[in-house]
């Protein structure tokens, strides 16, 4: 038989007990020990998770242009098969009218029954300031943000009078009031909403023999052009875009360039001002 002495025994307990106390107590040593850690998690993720949010938004915003695509499809069925008005005109200055409430009645209001509930007309990488809130003017209807342009060179067009509905853009990423060092040199005027619009650099009403280049789209740094050394597009080097014929369409700078074809333009900024009403 082996004896342990009483001291032992009390010793054995001392340190049990303290065990119990550290167990249920954490130290500030440990929590600056996690929070080290953690740290250290993040800064090595970051560049990881960054790329893979941004091609998740991309991805969604693609799946906005072919739902808007078809929604307009749905519109022009049913309106004689013309593409609905970029906006309601305010006859003082062309830019667009507004109910009580406020907010500019758009293309987007008039196609906003045809989309799908699980669609947006808001990029998720486009910053605040860049949307436009549009309204449909009926009574109860709510106002809803807008990160997306429609042609103005299309407005209210017949689309069996497009000659290349499948290469002429209809609706692309654009920013509001040159947020973000947008090019847009002929705005309606000041905190006037116009990112619902993709016009041109010289007109918001008609092209012109001078015009050059559509504006408003989505490439920032490029306030005074769309040739500069710092232009990126809202998904780095592009914008998202749907065609006359719902097709998908990745846009980079130079492709805001007009061509020229008298007396109307051609390639994807197609317009013919005969065909305006």
């Amino acid at each position: 038989m082996i004896l342990v002495p009483l001291q032992t025994l009390a010793d054995d307990e001392d340190v049990s007990r303290e065990r119990k106390v550290r167990g249920r107590h954490v130290s500030k040593r440990d929590i600056i020990i996690v929070t080290i850690v953690l740290v250290a998690v993040i800064a090595v993720s970051i560049p990881f998770i960054g790329p893979q949010i941004e091609r998740a938004n991309d991805t969604d915003c693609r799946e906005n242009m072919k739902a808007i695509g078809q929604a307009i499809a749905l519109y022009v069925a049913q309106n004689d098969d013309r593409l609905p008005a970029t906006h309601n005109v305010d006859l003082t200055d062309g830019s667009a009218a507004t109910p009580p409430n406020g907010y500019p009645i758009t293309w987007a209001s008039n196609i906003q029954p045809f989309l799908g509930p699980r669609r947006s007309f808001l990029c998720r990488s486009a910053s605040p300031e860049e949307a436009v809130n549009t309204t449909s003017g009926k009574p109860g209807q709510k106002s809803f943000p807008l990160s997306y342009g429609m042609y103005k060179g299309l407005s209210t067009v017949p689309t069996i009078q497009i000659p290349d509905p499948n290469n002429s853009i209809l609706v692309a990423e654009t920013s509001d009031q040159g947020s973000k060092g947008t090019y847009d040199p002929h705005p309606f005027g000041p905190n006037k909403p116009n990112g619902f619009l993709i016009g041109w650099d010289d007109s918001n009403s008609e092209f012109t023999k001078l015009s050059k280049w559509a504006t408003r789209l989505a490439f920032h740094g490029n306030g005074t052009g769309y040739e500069g050394q710092n232009v990126t597009g809202r998904h780095n080097d592009h914008i998202n875009s749907v065609t006359v014929s719902g097709a998908y369409r990745s846009l980079h700078a130079p492709d805001a360039r007009i061509e020229h074809s008298s007396p109307r333009l051609k390639g994807l900024w197609w317009a013919d001002p005969n065909l305006y009403r």
